[in-house]
């Protein structure tokens, strides 16, 4: 708080630049009703399992078992399942994700200053709270990168003088990561490793450093012990590795899509670009005094540059998908962000006098960006509430088979998002039941092993078979139909009726249709 209090009085202009930024980031939240997250329906559903499992009306217990090992990604759906006892889940959800959205750039002001760079270069972070990660909806992971720059903040300042305050947000931020996700958590290691050896040598220093990041490695050695048994992402039997790795030329190519979350069209990459100018002018007119004392003054000088360059490797180091001993996909391509988050703090010197009015349009870029974006994804909720018109006429307890043909792309998101793909959740989320494709972390919950419902593998709906499928479910929900009634024809042997039809929706009511029988 005191810190808190000394920034208020020494530069409250940044504190009011922050608080308009803050307020354009949160217009793409809020703007829309549904975000066009790959993945957030998932993480939706399985918070709505966890915060309802003790009701039965809403039918979850029949299928699942509720699984709350120390996995990460409590760090994200714990919050939401809390807020969720005050606010409807998709609004406790978009608090945490506004909560986010402050934490990344104040995170990254906070590290810029303690390693000796001015906070205003924190303006940047404001674009990458959009990120190719958020736009994949690995919310989890980008609650990682804001946590993992308090993190980063806490071992610098035990480092260059250890307290007891310092020692306990040191330990409490290295678990809270962990919590989050584990690659930003396991990069932390690295960049600790990296950062013990820049503060000169003093072995007790280290050593309690060393020692207040250990417990969140006993965490994560026993939730992994413990997940191994099955039902989660980490894979049973002997440990080994599998991965698939892409070519350094095919991840060279993937970079300008991997930084901001973009949107057809080119003005999110000129964006980009005309933040990189900026930056770039930035850095080739810093000026230092000849011994650049405000870096050197806690440790050695281009420690923060070491850890910049470790992550800017680790897309050409690390698999797109790890398959053993963990599933998990797009794991090296995440990082680009990262590296450009802390690339952007790399600026040396105080920015002042004429070099500031570089910062104006680095803040008015950081200010319209949200808002187009926010425009975006208002069209896709516009097309998206087709569905979510149908959705209420599911009753609670009901199990929906969801069929999405086509691609699931939107026109108004980026090509790789592909939201309609998820969007088998949103029954789940709004009447319960079972979901064939839900979320197989293995956190919060687990698939009972003898209650799964027969369906065709996800994204194959060609491969439904009406005949051995169909009856399993109450309900089924159909996307893009190639023809009228393809699904359940008026001349078929049995006539499932058509709920209701809405745009490139259909929901079929299987239940109702058996009872009539």
């Amino acid at each position: 708080m005191n810190r808190l209090r000394d920034l208020l009085a020494r530069d409250p202009l940044l504190v009011a630049v922050f608080a308009v930024l803050w307020g354009a980031a949160l217009v793409p939240l809020w703007q829309p009703r549904w975000l066009p997250l790959l993945d957030l329906p998932n993480t939706l559903s399985a918070v709505a399992l966890w915060h309802r499992y003790g009701d039965p009306s809403w039918n979850y217990q029949k299928y699942y078992t509720l699984n709350l090992l120390p996995l990460p990604y409590w760090g994200y759906l714990f919050p939401v399942h809390l807020l969720s006892y005050v606010f409807p889940i998709q609004i406790a959800n978009k608090l945490f994700l506004s909560a986010y959205a402050l934490a990344l750039p104040v995170g990254a002001g906070l590290l810029a200053q303690r390693t000796g760079r001015s906070p205003w270069l924190a303006l940047f972070a404001f674009p990458f709270v959009y990120n190719m990660n958020f736009s994949y909806g690995f919310v989890s992971f980008c609650a990682g990168m804001a946590m993992l720059l308090f993190a980063l903040w806490a071992l610098e300042g035990f480092l260059d003088a250890p307290t007891r305050g310092r020692g306990a947000a040191l330990g409490l931020l290295t678990l809270a990561l962990y919590f989050c996700h584990v690659l930003p958590w396991l990069y932390f290691g690295l960049a600790a490793g990296v950062l013990l050896s820049c503060h000169g040598w003093h072995p007790r220093r280290i050593a309690a450093a060393v020692a207040l990041m250990l417990p969140s490695v006993a965490v994560g050695i026993y939730a992994f012990r413990a997940a191994a048994h099955g039902g989660t992402a980490v894979k049973e039997g002997a440990l080994h590795y599998e991965g698939l790795r892409e070519s350094t030329l095919v991840t060279l190519q993937q970079l300008p899509g991997s930084l901001l979350t973009t949107w057809p069209g080119d003005r999110a990459y000129q964006i980009m670009l005309l933040l990189g100018a900026l930056w770039l002018a930035l850095l080739l007119t810093s000026r230092t005094d000849p011994d650049d004392s405000a870096a050197r003054a806690h440790g050695y000088v281009y420690r923060l540059e070491l850890i910049a360059v470790l992550a800017a490797l680790l897309p050409f180091c690390l698999p797109t998908h790890l398959y053993q001993p963990v599933d998990l996909w797009m794991v090296g391509g995440r990082f680009f962000s990262v590296a450009a988050l802390l690339g952007a703090l790399l600026v040396h010197g105080p920015i002042v006098g004429r070099r500031k009015l570089l910062l104006v349009p680095v803040a008015i870029l950081a200010f319209v960006y949200p808002l187009l974006l926010g425009q975006q994804w208002s069209e896709f909720d516009r097309r998206a509430g087709s569905a979510r018109r149908l959705l209420p006429r599911i009753r609670r307890g009901s199990s929906t088979l969801t069929l999405v043909y086509g691609d699931g792309r939107d026109p108004s998101v980026a090509e790789q998002q592909l939201p309609y793909v998820m969007f088998h959740a949103y029954p789940q989320l709004q009447a319960g039941g079972y979901d064939p494709w839900s979320l197989g972390t293995g956190f919060p919950m687990v698939k009972k092993p003898d209650a799964a419902l027969p369906a065709p593998p996800w994204r194959h709906p060609e491969q439904f078979d009406k005949a051995t499928m169909a009856d399993a479910y109450d309900y089924i929900l159909t996307y893009k139909e190639i023809n009228d009634y393809s699904i359940f024809g008026p001349n078929d042997s049995v006539a499932y009726p058509l709920l209701g039809t809405d745009g490139d929706w259909r929901l079929y009511e299987v239940r109702g249709a058996r009872k009539a029988e």
